[in-house]
């Protein structure tokens, strides 16, 4: 039944067609069932290298074989040739079908073209939850006055917080089996590797809990230390797969000269903000920001790999606007100004403002990247390779949103030769010379525009968006 399911939402095209499809069978409490445990992010089955049985018996169901997968191989510690013989064994009692569609379940992907996004259109409402961020939104001459009117009419404080540039994660805390776990996971709600960096540092007052904020790596800069957390995390969780990572281990430690068996120890976390489960679930805390670091504060106290973001009052737009400088000095990305009164949501609210340097250019695309294979968006062109007018900057964008992904893919080769808009921190150069951009992200297709920017009208971007202080004054 749920094969026949998945075979049909394969089989079927157009994405409205789809989100049709699950809501015709949204009652379907099995289907229900494999919907969540292959989407929800919060559910992680630490093993997918397994033998396929030799044969099939049909003595289990497939809702049984759930229950096994839940409750044993959600909570391991890793994979064991104990627990993989132990899956086999499981698939050999189920039909075959029934043994495929639990081999998706494991696999994080049905295979069919839906996503969390689309099962929650379906069913019309958050069915799976979707990662929640706090955000900031970009700076604003305007926004920023509205701002300190708006804190000093709350007798509120305006904090200048420090923005680093890792690589964010929600960090969960929560208790299983009477022990503190801790599961990591992406803006975008993609599991992150990191647990050995904080599994013997947690504490009671940890529990059911998520705390935001940046990994980072000590005494690296932050565009390697991002590099390093990627590769890392990329081969553990390799490793937990029971893959053989002796190559991609020996190439990590040539390529950043540190010991993979111990680079968790220098792996730290860089915390802005936490609200209890419930709150993260209910996407809403009315806690105003000063008690929620007051409280962050204590329970961070004698916490060695996640430390507390640094701040300083403000009592001005110009003071604001001295402690952005002081940042970029010390080769910080930027600040964030926040209104010390707000509290806890999902979104950008005009309480918190970026001071980070951040502009557009045009470029031309000349290539294409597909996903890494294997993943949900092998089939999709994710990245865009594009080049400056001169040929002088050449970038990979970052991946594509899914829409974008969606829309571009069903372009193909008719999107090289156009021209788009791509948004930056700043203008790079590499060891060898070679000229790039900074966090280069894919905004829109320019229909309008046939000349991109060459590499000296970047410079003048640059420089132009660099002064923001004049703004103030």
């Amino acid at each position: 039944m749920i094969y026949g399911i998945i075979q049909e939402l394969k089989n079927t095209s157009g994405t409205n067609d789809k989100i049709d499809l699950v809501r015709k069978y949204s009652d379907n409490e099995l289907f229900k069932r494999v919907l969540r445990l292959t989407y929800d992010n919060n559910l992680v089955f630490k093993i997918k290298k397994f033998k396929q049985p030799d044969k099939h018996s049909e003595v289990m169901t497939l809702d049984s074989a759930l229950d096994v997968l839940e409750f044993e191989f959600a909570t391991m510690k890793g994979s064991t040739n104990e627990s993989r013989e132990r899956l086999t064994n499981v698939l050999s009692m189920l039909s075959k079908e029934d043994a495929q569609v639990l081999e998706l379940v494991l696999k994080k992907d049905l295979k069919c073209g839906i996503s969390v996004k689309t099962i929650n259109k379906a069913f019309g409402y958050e069915f799976i939850m979707t990662p929640r961020y706090m955000g900031a939104c970009s700076y604003n001459k305007k926004d920023v006055l509205k701002l300190f009117e708006k804190a000093r009419k709350a007798n509120a404080e305006v904090w200048s917080e420090i923005k680093y540039d890792g690589m964010y994660i929600n960090l969960f805390v929560v208790e299983r089996d009477g022990k503190l776990t801790c599961a990591p996971e992406s803006r975008g709600g993609k599991r992150v590797f990191v647990d050995l960096a904080f599994e013997n540092d947690l504490t009671v007052y940890m529990a059911d809990k998520v705390f935001m904020g940046e990994l980072l790596v000590r005494g690296v800069d932050r565009y390697t230390s991002n590099g390093m957390i990627n590769s890392y995390t990329t081969i553990r969780e390799k490793e937990i797969n029971g893959e053989n990572v002796s190559k991609d281990i020996a190439k990590f430690q040539d390529r950043y000269e540190k010991n993979y068996l111990t680079i968790h120890e220098d792996i730290y976390m860089k915390c802005w903000d936490f609200v209890s489960m419930e709150e993260y679930r209910e996407n809403k805390s009315e806690k105003p920001l000063y008690v929620r670091r007051a409280e962050l504060e204590a329970i961070l106290e004698h916490n060695e790999n996640v430390e507390c973001v640094e701040y300083v009052v403000v009592e001005n737009p110009e003071q604001a606007m001295q402690e952005f400088k002081k940042a970029k000095e010390n080769g910080e990305e930027g600040t964030i100004l926040k209104n010390s009164n707000v509290g806890w949501k999902d979104g950008k609210p005009k309480d918190q403002l970026k001071f980070k340097l951040e502009f557009d250019v045009e470029m031309k695309v000349t290539g294409w990247l597909k996903g890494n294979p294997g993943t949900k968006y092998e089939n999709f062109i994710n990245r865009l390779l594009c080049e400056s007018s001169d040929g002088l900057v050449k970038i990979r964008t970052s991946a594509l949103t899914e829409d974008d992904m969606e829309k571009i893919t069903a372009m193909g080769d008719d999107i090289i030769g156009k021209n788009i808009t791509v948004q930056c921190s700043g203008l790079s150069e590499n060891n060898k010379g070679e000229k790039s951009l900074l966090h280069p992200r894919f905004m829109v297709i320019r229909e309008d525009k046939s000349d991109a920017d060459s590499y000296e009208d970047m410079i003048r971007i640059e420089e132009m968006c660099s002064s923001l202080e004049g703004e103030l004054k």
